[in-house]
């Protein structure tokens, strides 16, 4: 060793695979399932809500049709999230299991893609949200169309009043360098 270079150096000893791999399956497990059921609840309520009729309904607040929307894109966001998840924990138990082993190149070649594909998967349920909102969500579809309006309106008329200045331009110079005859000639 030179002086001044340090190597951080770690053993891979049984108990740091198993803790690695039993908190993983904890999380991959716990997580889902907890919003599974938190979702059934949540969809259970739903439901009861919406077969109270609105004479009944003594409640202030009641649930309206962007409500709704929100728990319907929320629900398919858990549902991607638990598929996703799912199949992120199973390729890294996979893996694990596989990894003191000696592997034939057909077995490397299923866990590198098993490892690629799991580190695609885990990034899918954080970049789904715009996309799940525009196709469910009506109300939601409206808010980007007016937030976009807005901007493309502001740059319109931006450039129309650019437009108009050239024009009163182009008409002043016009009018400068028209020549008037003062000469009246009777025939």
């Amino acid at each position: 060793m030179y002086p001044g270079v340090f190597i951080c150096y770690y053993d891979l000893s049984q108990y740091y695979e198993s803790f690695v791999l039993y908190s993983t399956l904890i999380m991959t497990v716990s997580i889902p399932l907890v919003l599974i059921i938190l979702s059934t609840i949540a969809f259970k309520n739903v439901r009861r809500i919406r077969a109270i009729p609105r004479q009944e309904r003594r409640q202030i607040r009641t649930m309206n049709k962007k409500d709704f929307q929100l728990l319907r894109c929320l629900y398919i966001q858990n549902i991607i999230y638990v598929v996703c998840s799912l199949l992120v924990g199973a390729s890294v138990c996979y893996s694990t299991t596989l990894h003191m082993e000696a592997l034939t190149l057909r077995e490397q070649a299923i866990n590198n893609f098993l490892n690629n594909f799991g580190a695609i998967l885990h990034y899918i349920p954080y970049c789904t949200s715009f996309f799940i909102f525009v196709c469910v969500s009506k109300a939601f579809r409206l808010e980007v169309k007016r937030l976009i309006f807005k901007m493309v309106r502001k740059d319109l008329t931006t450039v129309r009043e650019d437009e108009n200045n050239q024009q009163e331009a182009v008409k002043d110079n016009i009018e400068q360098n028209h020549a008037i005859s003062t000469i009246n000639i009777n025939a």
